[in-house]
């Protein structure tokens, strides 16, 4: 039954309305569209007894697929529905207004289940390393954060890890220190299937370094330098360079140790200073151009020569090297075939000479002038002393020696 009250307004006191059709399955049943229009604010109401959800629900074919419903006035729903079942695709949350996305407690201002694609641009706050801009839901103390004008940090457990510049500058685990890459602590290149290599390459004919530091100064260099020159130097304690203590040359293969800065080594070992041996030293045959040359440049005579080998024969000299070998000292093994083992010491020009030698099982004292070489002193198996040419002498006396080397006695 319905009434009209004195102010025109109409009311029904049971059963439903239906408008547009005969349709009486809800209070108020309307086929087609409604409209509410005001002079001031229009509102389409729905208000829920205490402990009841209000809500809007849409259907397609008497079915439905979406429903808004304010819970208990603390939540707003916006349910989707299908074959699934149904899930609350948008949350609102009236208390801290954080919103949802397919996730009916939000934990944020804006919480998503799942992807997030943006077609324009997404702005965050700076952060800071204990809570980066950026961050994971399971390890909010790790992720990315804004620490300066045009810098950017990742930081994990808390503590920034890992600096990008202004400049493209990158640090990891140390404050930037102006190079394109500073690292605090060890690196390690390794390989699982193959080699392993680090790389320097500098452009054009630039140098390409490896610098060692100790207490943030530089201590060693390794430098190719113009592609043809490998260099070791050291610094002091201080950072200075003090030269150079090892160098390569590409082309030759020459190495020099000790020569100091600008000197190229000029022989395929080159030492300024003192060289010690612990095993075997082999040198090449004995010329002005082999053999072992010690300190040539600091010797009047142009140095001393070693050598094991000359023109075939196994000898062995200590001798200067000028081209007259004054001073030479050999021991060589004669191919006379009764000759043993030669001491000789050479004269000037080699023009003279006297050797020592064992002929035959006899010691010998041998002399040579230029011209002829004679036997002077010879010690048989006997052990009788024998001495050639000219006589004995004992201060002012004289003792002639007779014609098989044995001494007159008066």
């Amino acid at each position: 039954m319905s009434w009209v009250d004195s102010s025109g307004n109409v009311y029904i006191t049971s059963g439903n309305v239906s408008i547009g059709a005969q349709v009486y399955d809800e209070a108020l049943n309307v086929q087609g569209n409604i409209r509410a229009k005001s002079t001031g604010h229009a509102d389409l109401i729905a208000d829920a007894a205490a402990g009841n959800n209000a809500g809007l629900i849409f259907r397609r074919d008497g079915t439905v697929r979406w429903a808004m419903q304010s819970v208990d006035g603390d939540v707003l729903y916006l349910t989707r529905f299908g074959g699934f079942g149904y899930a609350r695709a948008l949350t609102i949350d009236n208390a801290s207004g954080y919103v949802g996305i397919d996730n009916p407690s939000p934990a944020a201002k804006l919480d998503v289940n799942g992807d997030i694609k943006a077609s324009g641009v997404v702005a965050v706050g700076d952060g800071g390393a204990s809570a980066p801009s950026l961050t994971f839901v399971s390890d909010p103390d790790t992720g990315l954060y804004r620490s300066g004008a045009n810098e950017l940090r990742i930081a994990t457990g808390g503590a920034a890890r890992l600096t990008v510049d202004a400049n493209g500058k990158v640090s990891i685990a140390a404050p930037s220190s102006g190079v394109a890459l500073e690292v605090a602590g060890n690196v390690q290149a390794k390989s699982s299937s193959g080699g392993a290599e680090v790389g320097v390459d500098a452009a054009g004919n630039a140098n390409a370094s490896l610098t060692l530091y100790h207490g943030g100064q530089p201590r060693w260099s390794l430098q190719s330098v113009e592609a043809n020159r490998f260099l070791i130097s050291r610094f002091n304690s201080s950072g200075q360079l003090l030269g150079r203590v090892f160098t390569i040359l590409n082309d030759s293969g020459k190495v020099g140790v000790g020569l100091g800065n600008g000197v190229d080594p000029t022989e395929m070992l080159d030492v300024d200073g003192n060289a010690k041996v612990s095993g075997a030293l082999t040198a090449g045959s004995f010329n002005l151009a082999g053999g072992l040359a010690i300190n040539p440049s600091s010797v009047p005579q142009g140095g001393h020569l070693m050598d094991a080998k000359v023109n075939g024969d196994s000898k062995a000299y200590l001798a200067t090297a000028g081209a007259d070998k004054k001073g030479e000292f050999v021991i060589e093994g004669d191919d006379s075939g009764n000759e043993g083992g030669q001491l000789k010491l050479n004269g000037a020009g080699s023009n003279y000479y006297v050797y020592i030698d064992n002929y035959a099982g006899r010691f010998r004292v041998v002399t040579w002038n230029g011209s002829v070489e004679a036997e002077r002193l010879r010690v048989p198996t006997s052990g009788d002393v024998i001495i050639y040419g000219g006589g004995l002498k004992f201060g002012d006396s004289r003792q002639a020696i007779n014609s098989d080397g044995y001494a007159l006695y008066a």
